[in-house]
Parts: structure tokens; C-alpha cells; sequence
């Protein structure tokens, strides 16, 4: 299931680091992707038996984390396990 989050703030954070990060913001300003203990994780581009590499990673606000439905029966289906 994949879920949506804002970044979190980064003041050090580079030019280009956010402007790579602008790709992949919706119009709200959050990221979509599967969460990850405090990450948003973009598709897998490559993996190998000891390691992966998704297509992005942000450091997420996790009280801005919300799950993304694909459609209302989905969301039905889960409404008893997700706290709305």
C-alpha cells in the first residue's frame, strides 16, 4: 500500500538536492511512495541480494503521513484498520 507525506524541513539541505526534490512533489507539496520507519521510498530501480536502490528516498514528516487509496472499495476495505 503506498502512502503520502510532506518532507521534512531541511534548512541544510543543497540547491540541487531540492530542486531533485521538486520532481517529486504533487501539487499539495507531499511525495507519494511506500513508507519505510520514517521515509517515503520511491520504486526500485535495482536490487541485489545485499542491498537496493529506490528511485528516491525523503525524510518525511511522519505526523503529515496518510495513506493513498487506489479507489473507494480499497479505502472501505481498510477503514478498520487504519485510524480516520
Amino acid at each position: 500500500m503506498k502512502f503520502k507525506a510532506k518532507p521534512k524541513e531541511r534548512f541544510d539541505a543543497s540547491e540541487e538536492l531540492l530542486l531533485d526534490l521538486m520532481d517529486f512533489l504533487d501539487e499539495d507539496g507531499y511525495v507519494q511512495g511506500w513508507y519505510v520507519d520514517g521515509f517515503i521510498l520511491g520504486r526500485i530501480e535495482e536490487s541485489q541480494e545485499d542491498f537496493i536502490c529506490p528511485e528516491f528516498w525523503v525524510d518525511i514528516d511522519t505526523s503529515t503521513l496518510l495513506p493513498v487509496f487506489q479507489n473507494e472499495s480499497e479505502k472501505e476495505m481498510l477503514r478498520g484498520y487504519l485510524n480516520e
